[in-house]
């Protein structure tokens, strides 16, 4: 046994004054009776009891002495020793915020209020000079308590730990603890993970005790993964939810689609064990030029809600800028008949310098088209087409030229060739390309690719290896179709910055002319944006799912939804292990902490003497 508080045994200190009335003698006082036989019976019944008589007050004494050791064992903190070591501790609590930590499946309980709970028991099963520090982790990790024997500071921090809904990646917070455990000389160092186990990403192997408190109990979650909204010109816009199911049952769900509010239409969606689906929506163009809020949500009950609702903004089709950039003229392509392939399009034709200049200048562009020339870096616009030209930074090399190359076969389904026929193409001449193994081959040929889908940092671009003007494409019908597939397929996915129908949460609102700027969270509360390193406003206060305003000073306020589409969150079966590089740390449900204090019971034994004691005093009377 263990005293948390030696001095708390100062306490038996009543004993002195208990031992010092018991030792006060009693003085009798005579009086004088007319006759002596009428107590005969009462000395009987005294004589009969007479073992009992003598024991009956030093029971109470023992009682009340009890009671009074009890009492100071209670307040100096006894406890049982659960193999502590000599050493006082320092002990790193890594508790889990992110998303699935929200699921109630602990018994009308969510994993959070247990992980707390646990964090509690952990914190009072502190020694005298134990210390412990408390990080937190969802996708980032941050030190909530530096290490401190503050029971109330450390209750305090704890009480107010909350979700967010981000994924799991606990890596840097392990690494975290794992340098300030071994910064702890004196001490020995542990590390405590409060978790569901639901993490991604390599763990980093420890150096020190760890214990894996695992919270949760069922995997009975469904929740949407990805929402993709295109608008093609002169088509109705497309949404396209996806849904998986982290049960390993299967399940029939339906998904609600509703308009400012009002429900606008409804999908059945049948999930398999494990497995997914996709449910598709023709939305209809806003009316006027306002965003139309829209809602999907998934009907039904599982453990975690917040998975079961997104909120999107649909906004009216703005059009695209683009520039056609090159140093010659050519009769093959024309500004004006792209923008004619691709309505909402706006195209202007620059020199290669020209343009250069006009991108650096900060000018909104979402598709170049180089023909013949390139930038010596790929510039930072959506959608690219090189014909005749190399991207930049893509790997690619051209390692010779070859003569009248045969297709050999296409791409028959892709968005890009798709309606496309090859068969009788004529080229005079195109690049032979080394480094393509990465690209996607859209039309291929005798001497490698000849179209391809290749990706350079931050987006994948159309390759054209060879000029149409030394072959009979533009004289077939697969060119225009080649050039309106390859607009609309670029293009229907770009979104300005301002324009996503979603974004990630966690990203940062930012504002490019410096106007201070409001931002309104899903809870009501107004977050003024602060200065970056770099001058620039902007706030991080994205960490809840739901519709948030920016409203700059002086203007309207501007609708962005935040979600999380993040599958590990919703397949938030608890794991039963945790590997740590080479290691594996098994879960251990359940109280976490190293030594069992005993001042509860303590207590209640100290009162049941306490009520034994007066009862047989009564029972005297």
């Amino acid at each position: 046994m263990n005293f948390l508080f030696p001095l708390g045994m100062a306490a038996l200190g009543a004993l002195a004054p208990l031992v010092a009335l018991y030792l006060l003698k009693q003085r009798r006082q005579e009086h004088v009776v007319p006759a002596a036989f009428l107590w005969q019976n009462a000395l009987e019944d005294l004589r009969a009891s007479s073992l009992f008589q003598r024991l009956r007050t030093p029971l109470l004494f023992f009682l009340q002495v009890a009671s009074i050791v009890l009492f100071a064992l209670a307040a100096a903190g006894a406890s049982l020793d659960l193999d502590v070591g000599d050493q006082p501790r320092r002990i790193v609590l890594v508790v889990d915020r992110s998303r699935s930590m929200a699921a109630t499946d602990e018994e009308e309980q969510t994993r959070m209020e247990v992980a707390k709970e646990l964090c509690l028991d952990a914190i009072d099963g502190l020694r005298g000079s134990d210390e412990l520090m408390l990080v937190a982790f969802d996708r980032d990790a941050e030190v909530l308590v530096a290490f401190t024997g503050d029971e109330t500071l450390l209750t305090k921090a704890v009480e107010e730990l909350r979700t967010r809904d981000l994924g799991s990646k606990p890596a840097a917070a392990l690494r975290l603890a794992a340098s300030f455990a071994k910064a702890s000389p004196g001490f020995a160092p542990e590390v405590i993970i409060v978790s569901d186990g639901a993490v991604t990403g390599g763990l980093p192997l420890l150096s020190c005790e760890v214990k894996f408190a695992r919270v949760g109990k069922s995997d009975a979650n469904q929740g949407i993964a990805e929402i993709t909204l295109t608008s093609v010109p002169g088509e109705p816009p497309q949404l396209f939810v996806r849904i998986e199911n982290g049960a390993a049952e299967p399940v029939t769900r339906t998904l609600i689609l509703s308009r400012d509010g009002e429900v606008a239409d409804a999908r059945e969606v049948v999930l398999a064990p494990g497995g997914d689906a996709v449910a598709f929506f023709e939305l209809e163009e806003p009316e006027s030029d306002a965003p139309v809020i829209l809602q999907l949500r998934l009907d039904g009950n599982d453990i975690l809600a917040a998975d079961d609702v997104a909120l999107l903004v649909q906004r009216p089709a703005v059009p695209r800028f683009g520039l056609l950039v090159r140093d010659a003229p050519s009769l093959y392509l024309d500004a004006r008949k792209l923008e004619a392939l691709h309505p909402g399009l706006a195209m202007v034709e620059l020199t290669s310098a020209e343009a250069l200049a006009s991108i650096d200048g900060g000018t909104q562009v979402d598709l170049v088209v180089f023909d013949g020339v390139a930038f010596d870096a790929i510039p930072d616009v959506p959608a690219q087409i090189y014909v005749n030209v190399l991207p930049p930074e893509s790997g690619l090399r051209e390692t010779g030229r070859q003569e009248y190359p045969v297709v050999i076969d296409w791409h028959h389904t892709h968005p890009v060739t798709v309606r496309c026929q090859f068969d009788d193409l004529l080229i005079e001449e195109s690049m032979q390309l080394s480094g393509h193994e990465r690209s996607e081959a859209l039309v291929d040929t005798t001497g490698g690719p000849l179209v391809l889908l290749t990706p350079v940092p931050g987006r994948e671009v159309l390759v054209l290896a060879f000029d149409p003007a030394a072959s009979n494409l533009p004289l077939k019908l697969a060119w225009p179709l080649l050039l309106a597939n390859s607009l609309d397929h670029l293009l229907a996915d770009v979104q300005r910055e301002h324009e996503a129908p979603v974004f990630p949460t966690g990203s940062i609102i930012r504002s490019d002319d410096g106007v201070p700027f409001t931002v309104t969270t899903p809870s009501g509360a107004d977050v003024a944006a602060v200065a970056a390193l770099d001058g620039r406003l902007q706030s991080r206060e994205t960490f809840d799912a739901g519709l948030y305003t920016v409203t700059p000073e002086g203007g309207d306020g501007d609708p962005r939804t935040f979600a999380l589409f993040d599958s590990d969150e919703i397949r938030l079966a608890p794991r039963s292990e945790l590997t740590l590089g080479g290691d594996t740390v098994q879960a251990t449900p359940g109280s976490i902490r190293r030594n069992f204090l005993l001042r509860d019971p303590l207590l209640l034994l100290a009162l049941g003497v306490l009520l034994l004691e007066w009862a047989l005093w009564c029972g005297r009377r």
